[in-house]
């Protein structure tokens, strides 16, 4: 932090806390739920609250309806659908948790995962894996700007398991961000993306997939 600016003010720290926040909460609802994903509401929460603290960074961000932005996040969120695997353990526990929840906890629960899925979630992680990641890793020229890219997106892929959709998906959110250098274009491609499959997830009725 420079002399005299407050955390909240420092873009650096908006880039990154978040997603330091995203992590922790992670690892404390793993070790505490039955499910982790059951404590997803307390994850949205602190997400919430992080980028509620950073609001006026985050309010310079240039978000724009993009078409190209768009597109991007429609493919890459058809593609993880085409793509999905067969429903394994971690799915069936999941269902089973959420069917012992009453009616209004799951009500509660289904809008803060899409909450959190749908906007929080894809802020978080572009705003560290393009809008820090990706300009810490480019150390110039073409070659830096590839090792940038595949390296922040091998990253993202890890995060996610699925590791050849979830890097494609990275290279496809990096090159958004590239294509004007803003990284509002690659968080309107994410958010379409987790959108779409969120959407799917509800019409088929398969809540885990959300």
């Amino acid at each position: 932090t420079r002399p005299g600016l407050s955390l909240r003010d420092d873009w650096l720290a908006a880039r990154i806390l978040p997603f330091i926040a995203f992590m922790i909460v992670g690892v404390l609802t793993s070790a505490v739920a039955v499910h982790p994903d059951l404590a997803y509401p307390a994850k949205t929460l602190v997400l919430l609250a992080a980028l509620l603290f950073f609001r006026r960074q985050l309010s310079k961000l240039a978000l724009s309806l993009d078409p190209v932005a768009i597109g991007a996040g429609l493919l890459v969120g058809l593609g993880w659908i085409v793509l999905q695997p067969p429903p394994g353990e971690a799915e069936a526990a999941l269902m089973a948790g959420l069917a012992t929840l009453g009616g209004t906890a799951l009500a509660f629960w289904v809008v803060a995962r899409l909450l959190g899925t749908m906007l929080l979630v894809p802020v978080v992680e572009e705003l560290f894996f393009r809008g820090y990641l990706l300009a810490r890793l480019d150390f110039g020229g073409t070659v830096g700007r590839i090792v940038a890219v595949t390296v922040s997106s091998a990253l993202f892929a890890a995060l996610h398991g699925r590791l050849i959709e979830a890097f494609v998906a990275g290279v496809i959110f990096a090159l958004m961000m590239l294509r004007r250098n803003k990284l509002g274009d690659a968080i309107v491609a994410h958010v379409v993306a987790n959108s779409v499959i969120a959407i799917w997830a509800l019409l088929v009725g398969d809540l885990s997939r959300i």
